[in-house]
């Protein structure tokens, strides 16, 4: 079964500015900033609200309201299938992760490694009026 949603792009294409055009055809723009966002369901839309926001457009109800596909699956659905995967450990660490590493190595790898400079305390500089 297809859903019926509110043709937005149309709607967008056709209605610069919402608010302007929803004053003089006597809706509230609330109202029709809640179908864009599908907050209230198309269903329970107003005949009359419908075929004045078409009369708008400038299209007609037909071009308005489109039906679009549900789905193929659901959430619970994608849920459950995802589970049923075998699980497969990742290797967050690298390649080398898993075998014991070489302390000798290790000591020559820090060795070679350039040393800090000693920045002294790490206290801001002081700005503004307060600097000397």
């Amino acid at each position: 079964m297809s859903k019926l949603v509110l043709n937005t792009k149309l709607l967008k294409r056709n209605i610069p500015n919402v608010s302007k055009a929803a004053r003089n055809a006597g809706i509230r723009s609330a109202t029709i900033f809640d179908l864009y966002r599908g907050k209230t369901r198309i269903e329970h839309a107003e005949v009359r609200m419908l075929k004045a926001l078409a009369d708008l457009a400038g299209c007609t109800m037909d071009e308005l309201i489109v039906a679009e596909p549900e789905p193929a699956e659901t959430f619970a659905a994608s849920i459950r299938r995802w589970a049923s995967l075998p699980e497969q450990k990742a290797q967050i660490a690298g390649p080398k992760a898993g075998t014991p590493s070489n302390e000798e190595e290790d000591i020559a790898l820090l060795k070679r490694l350039p040393l800090a400079r000693d920045r002294g305390a790490a206290s801001p500089k002081p700005v503004g009026r307060y600097a000397t």
